[in-house]
């Protein structure tokens, strides 16, 4: 398993981003994200080398969305 350390994480959400530090992460923002993904969005978070782009692997509707 190979876990990166991640500053911030931004989240597009219907044209707006969120940045949640580790630091100091804003509880709204995380339920935010965490209904984005449980209504099948997708997350983009930057990584080491480039931005990744996540979802709910249990929901077949964002899987289809990362597969296009």
């Amino acid at each position: 398993m190979i876990i990166y350390h991640i500053e911030f994480l931004y989240i597009y959400i219907m044209a707006k981003f969120i940045k949640i530090y580790n630091e100091n992460p804003n509880q709204k923002s995380i339920d935010k994200v965490v209904k984005v993904l449980k209504s099948g969005g997708l997350v983009i978070y930057p990584t080491d080398t480039v931005y990744g782009l996540g979802c709910d692997i249990t929901n077949n509707k964002a899987l289809e969305k990362i597969a296009q």
